[in-house]
């Protein structure tokens, strides 16, 4: 991919792009009460003809969140576990627009 001076432009690397991206036995990360949230470390190096133009670190955690609705409610799993969300639960918009009213193609439980 090139850029040119000055161009920003956001791009996804996989490990299909990136083999090394793989992560080996990976930790997983667990909300508190559940296990310890365990973050890996991330360094990226961009290079332009062998030099080394960028660099960049960060933390990250790896886990699974579901939602599901049940007849009885929302059930929520971390890593294929069931948790209890206390306090307020937050959640995206976009997840309450779906109503058995509104004609949606989300399947509901009956």
């Amino acid at each position: 991919m090139a850029l040119a001076a000055g161009e920003t432009r956001e791009i996804a690397i996989g490990p299909k792009d990136a083999p090394p991206s793989a992560v080996a036995s990976p930790r997983l990360w667990w909300p508190a009460q559940y296990g310890e949230p365990v973050l890996h470390d991330l360094e990226l190096e961009l290079a332009v003809a062998g030099v080394v133009s960028d660099q960049a670190q960060a933390k990250f955690g790896i886990r699974e969140f579901t939602a599901e609705l049940t007849k009885s409610g929302l059930l929520y799993k971390v890593n294929g576990r069931k948790i209890l969300v206390r306090g307020a639960g937050w959640t995206s918009e976009m997840m309450l627009r779906a109503t058995r009213r509104s004609g949606s193609s989300r399947r509901w439980p009956t």
